[in-house]
C-alpha cells in the first residue's frame, strides 16, 4: 500500500519537482561515495606538513624499511599547517578539501562548485552574508552559520542582482543547487507597497510593550552611532536621513491613549523632524556634551508627536570628524530593521557621494496589511499547545524578593565569550552530525546548565524570535522596517541519555513551535483568548545571530557601533530576572546576559554563564568528532515517524 502511495506521489510530481527529486538522489549517492572514501579508502593516503622541499620518492623508501607494506602510503599530500579541532586533534574533513587528496573525494568536491551563472550569484552572495568562503551550492544553509535573520539579508542582496527570491524559498531549498532551479519559475511576490498614513492596529509585541511598561513608555529605545563622519557630509546625510525615513512608515509612526487605550498612526514625513545638527565645536568636554544632549533628547520624546527616529548629527568642529547617533523607540524597530537602514544608509551616503543620486530599495508588506494577517489567521489547533506550556512554566531557585516589579535600575550587566574558533565550528560544521541549527544546539546547553543549577528536569524560557514567519504565505517583510518580534514561553524538558539525545530531543522540540511563536502573540494579546495574567517564565532568551554586517558599498572611514548605554528610563520595568541576548561579534559567540541583582548575585551567575560556554563547547566537539549522520522526525517531516521508527526505517537502508 505504502509502495503503491510512493508511487503514485512521484507520477504526480512537476517538472520542476522531478528535477529537485533527481538532485537529492544525486546528493545522496555522492554523499555514500564521500563516507565510503573517507571510513574505507582503497589508497592509504598520508598528509605533510611541510617548511621545505622534500624527496617523496626517499621518504616512501625510508618508510618501506620501517613498516609493514600495508602501512606505507600510496601517496603523500603537502599542506601548509595542520587543520585543529578544538580539542587538539586533527580536522580530518577538512583534510579531505585538499585537491590533490584521493580522487574520488576530489570528484565529489568539484561538484560543490557552481555550475552556471545564477549559482555564481547566489555562492557570492551567501558569502558575503555568511562572511566565509568557500561555499558549495550542495553546502546546506542553516548547517554553515546561516540562520533565519541572516535569510532576510540573502532575499535582499539577491534581489540587488536581479534574483527574485521569494521570503519561503530558502526555507524550502536550504542549498544554492535545489534553490537556483526555482528561481525562474514564476514566483509569486508581493504587490509593491504605497506610502502608509493613517491610523494603523497595535501589533501583538506592541501591546505586550504597553501591558508591561507604564512607568516611562517614551523612554525605551535602541541606537546606533556612526563615527568618523567628515565634517563636509552633514548635507548628504540629512537628504539620505530623510529618504530612509520617507521610504519605511513605520518610522514615521506615533503613539496615543484614547478611552485608556493605546492606539498607533502613521503621519507624514513633513510634520517629523528626524534629522538634527548639533553644533557642539566651543565644547570643551565633547563627549560629556554629546552624552548629556543624547539623554535630554530621549527624556523629552512624546509618544504622540511621533518623532521616534532620528538621528544626530553632533559636529565637532573642522579639526575632528563628526558624528551620528540614529536612535529609534524600540516601538518601531528591531535588530533586522536595524541591518535593513544601517545597510540602506551606507550604501545610499555612498552612492550620493560617488554617483550624485542614489535609490532605496522598493517596499514589501507593509505593517498594516501584516498586522490584518495576523488577525486572520486560524489558530484553532495552536491553543491547546500554548496552554499547555504555559501550564508547565516551573520557577528557579533565585532569592526570593518581596518587591513587585524589576526596574532597570536594579540590572546590572554581564558578558562572556565563546573562543573564535569553537565558534566557527558551532556555525558550520558542528551541524551537520544532526542537521541542527546553530539556536537549536545553544538551547540544548541552555537546558543541561539550568537544569544542573535548578535539579529540574524542565527549563521554562521566555523565547524571543524575529517574528517574520512568512513561510507558506504571499506576504514579503524582506524590506519592511518594524517591530516584529514575537514573544512566548517555553518549557523544554531535558533528555537524561547520551549528548545525541539531549540534542536531537531539543531540536525536536523547538522544531514543534508552531509557525515560529507568532500564534502565541495573536491568541494572548489581539485575541485576549490566553488569560491576561498568563504566568510568566523569568529566563529570556533570544540568539541574534551577527550582530552587524558590513554593507557591501560602506564608506571606509566610516565606523558603525551599537549603543547599549543610556537607551532605557531607570524606571522603567524590567519583566525577568535574567535576559540572555547571545550574538556573533568579531566572530566570537558572545553572551550578554542582564540580571536582576535583588534576586542573583554576580559570582553565581558568572558560575552559571561559566558552566553554559563549557556545555557548549562540550557540544561543539561532541558533534563535530561524529562518525556519520543522525536524523530525527523532525527532518522528514512530511512523514509522522518517531525517532524509533526513523531509527529502525534507516538502519535497514543501510
Amino acid at each position: 500500500m505504502k509502495k503503491k502511495k510512493i508511487s503514485e506521489m512521484i507520477m504526480n510530481l512537476s517538472s520542476s519537482d522531478l528535477e529537485l527529486l533527481h538532485l537529492k538522489f544525486r546528493q545522496l549517492v555522492g554523499n555514500s561515495v564521500l563516507e565510503n572514501n573517507t571510513r574505507k579508502p582503497n589508497r592509504l593516503i598520508a598528509y605533510i606538513e611541510e617548511n621545505n622541499d622534500y624527496d617523496k620518492e626517499r621518504l616512501k623508501n625510508f618508510l618501506k624499511s620501517r613498516l609493514p607494506d600495508h602501512m606505507v602510503p600510496n601517496d603523500f599530500i603537502s599542506v601548509e599547517k595542520f587543520p585543529y579541532l578544538p580539542n587538539g586533534k586533527i580536522d580530518r574533513k577538512k583534510l579531505l578539501s585538499v585537491k590533490e587528496a584521493i580522487k574520488g573525494v576530489d570528484n565529489i568536491l568539484s561538484n560543490n562548485k557552481p555550475t552556471n551563472e545564477t549559482e555564481e550569484l547566489l555562492v557570492r552572495v551567501w558569502e558575503q552574508v555568511l562572511e566565509f568562503s568557500p561555499v558549495g551550492i550542495n553546502d546546506n544553509f542553516f548547517e554553515i552559520g546561516g540562520d533565519s535573520i541572516l535569510s532576510i539579508q540573502i532575499i535582499s542582496k539577491a534581489r540587488k542582482l536581479g534574483l527574485e527570491l521569494s521570503p519561503n524559498m530558502l526555507f524550502e531549498h536550504q542549498k544554492i543547487a535545489e534553490l537556483s532551479l526555482f528561481l525562474d519559475k514564476n514566483i509569486k511576490t508581493a504587490n509593491v507597497q504605497e506610502t502608509l498614513v493613517g491610523e494603523i492596529d497595535l501589533s501583538p509585541i506592541q501591546h505586550w510593550f504597553f501591558d508591561t511598561h507604564k512607568n516611562a513608555p517614551h523612554y525605551w529605545n535602541q541606537g546606533m552611532m556612526i563615527g568618523e563622519i567628515p565634517v563636509n557630509m552633514g548635507s548628504v546625510l540629512k537628504v539620505v536621513i530623510k529618504e530612509i525615513v520617507d521610504k519605511h512608515d513605520v518610522l514615521r509612526q506615533s503613539f496615543f491613549q484614547e478611552n485608556g487605550l493605546w492606539k498607533s498612526k502613521i503621519t507624514n514625513s513633513q510634520v517629523l523632524d528626524s534629522y538634527l545638527y548639533i553644533d557642539l565645536s566651543q565644547e570643551q568636554d565633547k563627549q560629556a556634551a554629546i552624552e548629556k544632549y543624547f539623554i535630554e533628547v530621549q527624556e523629552n520624546t512624546q509618544l504622540k508627536k511621533g518623532n521616534l527616529f532620528r538621528a544626530l548629527h553632533f559636529g565637532l568642529g573642522n579639526e575632528n570628524k563628526d558624528i551620528c547617533i540614529l536612535f529609534a523607540h524600540h516601538l518601531i524597530i528591531d535588530v533586522v530593521s536595524w541591518q535593513l537602514i544601517m545597510e540602506q544608509l551606507m550604501t545610499a551616503l555612498h552612492d550620493k557621494i560617488n554617483m550624485g543620486n542614489f535609490e532605496l530599495p522598493t517596499r514589501t508588506t507593509s505593517i498594516r496589511e501584516w498586522v490584518e494577517h495576523l488577525k486572520s489567521l486560524d489558530l484553532r489547533e495552536e491553543r491547546e499547545y500554548w496552554l499547555n506550556q504555559v501550564d508547565k512554566i516551573k520557577e528557579l531557585p533565585f532569592k526570593e524578593i518581596k518587591k513587585s516589579s524589576i526596574l532597570s535600575e536594579d540590572i546590572e550587566t554581564y558578558t562572556i565569550t565563546l573562543a573564535q574558533d569553537t565558534t566557527h565550528y558551532l556555525l558550520s560544521s558542528a551541524n551537520d552530525s544532526y542537521h541542527t541549527k546553530t539556536d537549536e544546539l545553544l538551547l540544548t546547553a541552555l537546558v543541561e546548565t539550568f537544569c544542573a543549577w535548578s535539579g529540574e528536569t524542565t527549563l521554562s524560557i521566555n523565547l524571543e524570535r524575529h517574528g517574520r514567519e512568512t513561510l507558506g504565505t504571499e506576504y514579503d517583510l524582506s524590506n519592511t522596517v518594524g517591530w516584529f518580534t514575537s514573544f512566548f514561553p517555553i518549557s523544554l524538558e531535558q533528555d537524561m541519555g547520551g549528548l545525541d539525545r539531549k540534542i536531537m530531543n531539543v531540536k525536536e522540540q523547538v522544531r514543534a513551535i508552531p509557525r515560529g511563536g507568532i500564534g502565541y502573540g495573536v491568541l494572548r494579546y489581539l485575541r485576549k483568548d490566553l488569560g491576561l495574567a498568563a504566568k510568566e517564565p523569568e529566563i529570556v532568551f533570544n540568539y541574534l545571530g551577527r550582530l552587524i554586517n558590513e554593507p557591501d558599498h560602506s564608506n571606509e572611514e566610516l565606523v558603525v557601533t551599537p549603543i547599549f548605554e543610556n537607551v532605557h528610563h531607570q524606571k522603567s520595568e524590567r519583566n525577568y530576572i535574567l535576559e540572555l541576548n547571545v550574538y556573533i561579534i568579531d566572530d566570537k559567540l558572545t553572551v550578554k546576559c542582564n540580571y536582576g541583582t535583588n534576586f542573583i548575585g554576580k559570582n553565581q551567575l558568572k558560575t552559571i554563564l561559566e558552566s553554559f560556554i563549557d556545555n557548549v563547547e562540550v557540544l561543539v566537539n561532541h558533534c563535530i568528532n561524529q562518525e556519520g549522520q543522525r536524523y530525527s522526525p523532525s527532518d522528514f517531516s512530511e512523514v509522522d515517524l518517531n525517532q524509533d521508527d526513523l531509527d529502525n526505517l534507516l538502519s535497514s537502508l543501510e
